[in-house]
């Protein structure tokens, strides 16, 4: 069986034993005759007016360009057009696309290749549940959470037995060796359980974030190996490489860190305000007021800081799409002496891409410049409080307590509310590695058993078709009409026409 749309090729086809004559699909398209060459040609078949008839669509094509082609010249910025119409290339002001596709053909000028989803809004709970899923089953997360919870709680309380101790030589003039020996123990106690459970709670997260990547990874690839051919066709190279190279490199990389942090100086903002309390009362209302106008801030601050990190990532794309399509063409850019208007236009890329980034930079330094402001406003309210009720205060032991661990508040809720909103912005990485979770599929490697041929097929080399349709991806009508047809074991077949018109 032989199929061409090369003139060339005709004259040989006095040697087949049977050749089918087929109308373009653009004309409404049929068979013009079927047989061997002489009686093909004894019917009025017209073998020569045929080879006139592609020799001049084949030059036709070539003083033409493709749909594809003038698509990209209507996308390409002023000056590459500008460079563009400098060189050789053909114009294409009289280029219709429906001189190819035929006017009865429904389809879009719009072009194939779809632009990059992004999502809007606050990152959904089921990010971060198919994130925390594909790292750890219930087992490990309430490990980690409960180290968690146990460290912190040990830390904390460290600190108040050493308090407690101070207090007691305050009052004493001399302590025993037994109540000092007590006191020793106890906190020696304290150090060993807070270095067991934080290395339980370190270990186990490393290892669960460690498990997330690997799984993200290879799910997105399995999926990406069974993907369908649209998929290939539809999405640039680039959005592909930016998947797994710049998003996966976040997963490893930052996200397990920024999270860890993240998860530390939440408990241990928690756990410094719940210390200061057990000085006094009331000073867990400048505490509470702390928490509310962090979480005030952090929102504002998210609203902005998420949607630009989504689009500093869908700007990254163009910039590893450019690279590697102009590596591949890199002949024809040459060739045309494009490599300014390339050059040009990657610049315009990394542009875009570099002012998105250093927005986010600026956003998250302004986050920094705030939280400051508020953790000295917290200072602050703790030496009043202190000053208007020093009865209930205490000793001083008490009162270095509360200022010593408000003031470590400045630093870790500054870089806790940072390293909270790049989790949140590093999880949109986790977000649009899932969209990948949902590529469309090929069909299963096995049929089933109501699809599965019988185990000595193919017993011929034989071809029916019955009632076939062909229809592209993009267009509404079919360009193989109820075809039907049956091809012989052993015979040669051949199908001549120029591209498009259905062979």
């Amino acid at each position: 069986m032989r199929h061409t749309y090369q003139s060339s090729n005709l004259p040989f086809h006095q040697m087949y034993s049977g050749v089918l004559v087929g109308q373009n699909p653009n004309s409404k398209g049929r068979c013009l005759g079927l047989g061997s060459y002489d009686e093909l040609e004894s019917h009025g078949i017209d073998f020569m007016a045929i080879l006139k008839d592609v020799e001049r669509e084949a030059e036709h094509d070539k003083q033409t360009p493709t749909p594809k082609e003038t698509l990209l010249t209507q996308s390409i910025n002023d000056r590459v057009r500008r460079h563009s119409r400098s060189t050789s290339v053909a114009q294409t002001e009289n280029f219709e696309v429906s001189d190819i596709m035929g006017d009865d053909e429904d389809y879009s000028h719009e072009p194939r290749i779809q632009k990059e989803n992004r999502e809007v809004g606050s990152i959904g709970g089921h990010v971060y549940y198919e994130y925390f899923k594909a790292g750890a089953g219930p087992i490990l997360f309430t490990i980690t959470l409960l180290s968690t919870l146990i460290s912190h709680g040990i830390l904390h309380y460290s600190d108040i037995w050493l308090t407690k101790w101070t207090d007691k030589n305050q009052i004493a003039s001399a302590i025993d060796h037994d109540t000092r020996n007590y006191y020793v123990y106890i906190y020696l106690g304290l150090i060993g359980a807070l270095f067991v459970t934080a290395l339980i709670r370190l270990t186990t997260w490393f290892v669960m974030c460690m498990r997330a990547s690997v799984n993200l990874h290879n799910s997105i690839f399995a999926r990406l190996l069974r993907a369908s051919i649209a998929v290939f066709d539809n999405n640039p190279v680039g959005q592909m490489l930016n998947r797994f190279s710049k998003d996966m490199g976040i997963v490893d990389e930052m996200l397990p860190t920024t999270g860890y942090d993240f998860n530390f100086t939440l408990f241990e903002t928690i756990g410094i305000i719940i210390t200061v309390a057990t000085v006094n009362v009331y000073l867990i209302i400048p505490g509470i007021f702390l928490i509310i106008l962090m979480v005030i801030v952090r929102g504002i601050y998210m609203k902005s800081a998420r949607d630009i990190k989504r689009f500093e990532g869908i700007t990254r794309s163009p910039v590893f799409t450019h690279v590697s399509t102009t590596l591949n063409g890199l002949d024809s850019v040459r060739a045309y002496g494009a490599q300014e208007a390339f050059e040009h236009q990657y610049y315009i890329y990394q542009n875009d891409h570099t002012a998105t980034w250093f927005l986010f930079v600026c956003a998250s330094r302004t986050l920094c410049l705030i939280t400051d402001c508020i953790c000295v406003a917290y200072l602050v309210a703790i030496a009043v409080v202190m000053m208007v009720f020093p009865e209930q205060i205490g000793n001083g032991g008490s009162a270095g307590l509360a200022l010593s661990t408000a003031l470590m508040m400045t630093g870790e809720t500054q870089w806790g509310v940072k390293q909270s909103t790049e989790f949140e912005s590093q999880m949109t990485s986790v977000e649009r590695i899932i969209e990948y979770q949902r590529l469309p599929q090929e069909a299963p490697l096995d049929s089933d058993d109501t699809h599965r041929p019988p185990p000595d097929w193919p017993s011929k080399g034989a071809i029916e078709l019955r009632n076939m349709f062909l229809v592209y991806e993009g267009s509404t009508k079919p360009v193989l009409k109820n075809l039907c047809c049956s091809v012989k074991s052993g015979e040669k077949i051949g199908i001549v026409g120029r591209t498009g018109a259905g062979k």
